[in-house]
């Protein structure tokens, strides 16, 4: 059975599965997205280079992105789920790969991931507005299988 969802990006507007990550809806929402990118996304940039960076963005927007639409439909925005795919790949990394230059250290974790389920409960959705759940989820799942994906990847090679 034909589908009735994403009916544009199927005629070929694509760039809708990541343009919702330009959008924000109030000055909190896009000044600690921003920060949070500049922090994680330096850090991705200058270990891995700007095509790596750009790719992990593309990589962690577009499921995200596709979660929070499954779970709510159309009408959300945000940087979330790009900066838990950030934050998931980075500390993925910072477990598994000896070599990694990357550290996350464990209050980081403790906030985020605290605040990642404190958003799940719903508690803050009059202080901070609807959270894109799905799209921190998806993000993060995805940042986290690239982190470990590309890490295995990496040891399966070198013991060839």
């Amino acid at each position: 059975r034909y589908s009735p969802y994403l009916l544009d990006i199927r005629k070929g507007e694509v760039w809708r599965l990541v343009t919702p990550i330009f959008m924000h809806f109030g000055i909190t929402h896009i000044l600690f997205n921003c920060m949070m990118c500049y922090q994680l996304g330096g850090a991705i940039e200058f270990n891995r280079g700007s095509t790596k960076l750009a790719l992990l963005v593309l990589f962690t927007a577009i499921p995200s992105n596709l979660a929070q639409f499954y779970w709510s439909g159309p009408g959300f925005g945000g940087l979330s789920g790009v900066v838990y795919g950030m934050f998931g790949y980075m500390w993925m990394k910072s477990q598994f790969d000896p070599q990694s230059p990357f550290y996350i250290p464990p209050n980081m974790v403790v906030i985020l991931i605290g605040w990642f389920f404190l958003c799940m409960t719903g508690a803050l959705d009059e202080i901070v507005g609807h959270v894109a759940n799905m799209a921190h989820a998806g993000g993060l799942g995805m940042g986290m299988l690239i982190g470990v994906g590309t890490t295995f990847l990496k040891q399966a090679g070198k013991s060839k």
